[in-house]
This record gives C-alpha cells, structure tokens and sequence, in this order.
C-alpha cells in the first residue's frame, strides 16, 4: 500500500467492553480482566488508548503484543498495576474496522463495601464491574498443624512465588538429624536460589506471620541450601529449631517460568520431609495477551500518456477519471485528474474490491480529434467503457491510460470552373427559346446527329465573315501614287 502522510499520535477512545473473570472477590483473589477494543477508520500509527484500573485492583505487569491471525503486529500494550496503555502500529494506515481484545491477570488489592468496581478508559468512560458482595477481607486460616505448600504467580507476570509453612513440631530431629526438606518443582521453571528465605513467626501472633529471617549456617537457628538444578531441586536443612509448638517456620523461594509458556499451563510442585511427601500444590500459570484484526486495503494508480500527431497540440491538458466501487452495498465514487506523464493515486481502497474505470470526454481542441482511451497493465480487465481492476493488499495495481490523439485534416480547396471566352465584337449568342408548349421536339436547335450546342458554331462562322469583310475592305483602297 502507498504511504500514507505522518500525523500527530492521538489518545482515542477504543476499550469498548470489560469484564472480570470472578464477581465474589477477597483480598488476594486473583482474577482475569478483559477487555474489547475497536478504533476509529483512519487513526494512525502512533495514536493510544488507555485503560484506568479501580484503586481496590492491582494487575501484573505484562507487555502485550497485539497480532493479526497473519502474525502482523496491530499494536502493543504495557500493563502496570494500576492501568494499561496501548500504541497501534502502522497497521491501522493499511486496515479498516481495526479491532480486538486483551486480557491479564490482576489481583484484589484492598477490601471494600462498593458493589461495583469502577474501570476508566481515555477520556472518563467508566465501565462498572458488578461484584455484588464488595472485596471481602482475607479469610482467617487456622494455624498449620502439619507442613502446608502453596503457592501463586507473583504480579510481575513472570515468576511463581512458592511458600513452605512447616509448625516447629514437625521439626523434631529424627535418630539425632536434623528433618531434610526436599522440594521439587516441575520443569519449564528455573529456580531463583537468591530469592530463597527461611524465617520464623510466634505462633501466639497468628494469623499475623511476623518474619524473622534466619541466616544461612551450621549452627542453631540456621539454615542449609543445596541446589540440584540438575534434577529440579533442592534440599534445606533448618539447624536446631524450636520445636516446642512456639514458633512457625517458612521457606519461600520464586521459580521463573520459562518463556513461551502457554496461558493456563498447570504447574506442579511437592516438598518431602525425610523422603516422604508431605505437601504439593499446583499453580496456574496465567499471563496476559491479546489480538486484533482488520480489514486490509490497497490502493491504485493512473499513469497517463498521450500519443499521435496532435499530441502536440494538447500539451499541458488534464484528464478526469471516473472510479467507482461497492462498499457493503453502498456505491462508492471518485475521480482522479492527471495530465501526460503524471500519476495519480487512489488509497485505502477494501481489499478484494472490484474497482471500474472510466475516462471523461476530454475538453475540444481546435485542430484534434481524440481516439479511444486505452487502459492497460497487469490485473486490468479492458470493458467496452473503460476497464476494471481489483485491489489487492500487496503493491498498488498500476493502470496505464494511453490517449491516441490526431491532427484534423484540411479541408481540400474546389478551383473555380474555366469561363468561355467570346471574341471581341461578336454577337451575342441568342439564348434558347424554351419552345411553346406542344411544339414538336424536332424544331429544338440541337444537332441530332452529335448533339454539340450550335451556338459556338454559329459565332466561329460570324467571326470568319467578319474578317473576310475587313480583308476586301482592305483590297479596295485606293494605291498612293
């Protein structure tokens, strides 16, 4: 398609639905959020909308690439906590009905007694989220009495944060050694072993975990890490804990799940204590993505050329032509104006639209006659009243116009007929006498025998008749001496 003239990025209005993947919610639910977007005709690479998220949600932070089915990219969002912004690509120049959805993952931050939740996108459009119980508090858990796992993804969208709570009464040392915990996280993760910590909480504090980190070690109240990437492991070891029932532990560490990872991909992870299983749980791996569509367009283009003898003659005249089209069953018209030598173009044409053309009478000039236009080039379809093309969404259709253009003969010159010359002094030949009515023929002057007028015969004998009267009028004059 032809390119199109820069202009000036915009935020427009395009989010035209949302909505939540849960309606009973509680601080630390995690839910989907949805969103539709459409963009007017026209807009331009570079133009954005946005979407504002209520204060009690917080999503997690994605980089969303917008794609056609063809893997064209249509634009691209980024996701923070607290709203999205989109930017379209050139897509928009080259597509009508650009359209399309996103979604990510958020989670509900605080509680609150509203039973709507208020999403904002450009320029103050709210779009209101039942959630007919408002965001309830945390449900109070009892106090562990066995070693517990879970686990959930963390809001950069790339991590999975993995917590261990172990009661001090499960730490008793077995045969004088220390409890070994083996944890296992299943493949397609990569473990972060910096992010690994042990610490411990009174449990006359719960359900509040009040965190005292312990330091990595040998020695009371310490801990011991070994990582097994090779086999998606790792082991700990807690030295001399207080196993009294006073004290609760945790082991929390994040796993990085690996790019590529498809959307709702389960997975799994377990700890054994001493070799026995004691815990697993599983996490849903959630992320955030998106789409678009639209519908291509192309362009074409009139190259125009004038030929022949009178070519010449019209130097510098412009030329009309008519295009026409059906656009979901409404006719859509133009013209373009070009003169020799010169392109014009049409742009953003539908793809697959069958285009007819025709050339307008051209203007008189004095002197010329135009021949029939010709249309020609590949994909052009000649008709006895110009020609038709169809548009396609890779290069323009180029249409070549030829003009044959012819001087105007001159019109040829009759000569004036010869007159007859009649001698000086003759008479005057009598003129015919139409004949009284029902006079025989016979008496007509003619000759019948060839049918010559008399009348040139008649004055060639006067004029010999003369010149013998003047030659004896000669002979008759009197001789000098």
């Amino acid at each position: 398609m032809l390119a199109s003239t820069a202009a000036s990025a915009a935020e427009i209005d395009a989010i035209t639905d949302v909505t939540i993947s849960k309606q009973v919610l509680n601080v630390n639910t995690a839910f989907d959020v949805s969103a539709k977007w459409a963009v007017p005709d026209g807009s331009q690479a570079g133009d954005t909308f946005t979407l504002t998220f209520p204060s009690e949600v917080e999503a997690y932070a994605s980089t969303i690439q917008l794609k056609d089915p063809d893997g064209n990219v249509v634009g691209s969002c980024n996701v923070s906590a607290n709203s999205f912004l989109c930017t379209l690509s050139n897509y928009v120049t080259t597509h009508d009905n650009v359209h399309g959805t996103l979604w990510f993952h958020a989670i509900a931050e605080s509680s609150t007694t509203k039973t709507e939740l208020v999403f904002t996108a450009g320029n103050n459009v709210e779009f209101l989220i039942p959630v007919p119980g408002g965001i309830g508090v945390i449900p109070e858990k009892p106090l562990p009495t066995q070693v517990v796992k879970d686990g959930w993804m963390e809001q950069d969208g790339q991590n999975i944060r993995w917590r261990i709570r172990v009661p001090g009464s499960a730490l008793v040392p077995v045969n004088g050694q220390d409890v070994v915990f083996t944890d296992t996280y299943e493949v397609g993760q990569e473990f972060n072993e910096s992010t690994f910590q042990v610490a411990w909480s009174p449990t006359a504090n719960w359900p509040t975990f009040t965190y005292n980190v312990l330091a990595p070690g040998t020695t009371a109240n310490t801990y011991t890490l070994t990582n097994s990437p090779q086999s998606n492991s790792f082991s700990a070891v807690i030295h001399n804990p207080v196993t009294d029932g006073s004290r609760i532990y945790e082991l929390s560490y994040t796993t990085r799940v690996a790019d590529g990872t498809a959307t709702g991909h389960i997975f799994g992870n377990r700890v054994e204590a001493n070799s026995t299983v004691v815990s697993s749980f599983n996490v849903r791996y959630v992320s955030s993505g998106g789409n678009g569509n639209g519908d291509a367009l192309g362009d074409f283009t009139v190259t125009k050329s004038v030929i022949g003898t009178g070519a010449t003659r019209v130097a510098g005249a412009t030329y009309s032509v008519r295009y026409a089209y059906d656009d979901k069953g409404t006719e859509v018209t133009g013209q373009l104006t070009v003169a020799d030598g010169e392109t014009a173009a049409a742009t953003s044409l539908p793809v697959g639209t069958v285009v007819t053309l025709s050339e307008l009478v051209p203007a008189d000039v004095d002197g010329v006659v135009y021949g029939t236009p010709v249309f020609s080039g590949d994909g052009v379809v000649p008709t006895d009243t110009g020609a038709t093309i169809t548009i396609g969404d890779d290069a323009a259709v180029a249409v070549a116009l030829e003009n044959p253009v012819s001087l105007v003969p001159p019109t040829p010159i009759t000569p004036p007929a010869t007159p007859i010359l009649t001698p000086p002094g003759a008479p005057t030949p009598p003129q015919p006498v139409s004949p009284p009515s029902g006079t025989p023929s016979a008496t007509v002057a003619t000759l019948a025998t060839t049918g010559t007028d008399v009348w040139p015969i008649v004055a060639l004998a006067v004029a010999i008749l003369l010149a013998g009267a003047v030659l004896e009028g000669r002979s008759r004059l009197p001789r000098n001496g």
